[in-house]
């Protein structure tokens, strides 16, 4: 979903614990999604995390949670 978004011209924002792998597949396939590595166990850094997405856009459209897949 995320693919289809950013092939649409959406800016999308993946969230990841696994740093090293998602980043370059990201970076070589769309250039529109952008990786941020986040610890989902720790959810006050989640929330600032989101928080500053969105205040960096201005907005938020959506979130996908893909958790385990």
């Amino acid at each position: 979903m995320a693919e289809a978004l950013g092939k649409a011209g959406g800016k999308v924002y993946c969230l990841d614990g696994a740093r090293d792998e998602a980043q370059a597949r990201l970076l070589t396939d769309l250039s529109s999604l952008l990786y941020r590595q986040q610890n989902f166990t720790n959810t006050a850094n989640l929330d600032k995390m989101t928080t500053a997405i969105a205040e960096e856009n201005e907005r938020q459209d959506g979130v996908i949670a893909a958790a385990g897949v």
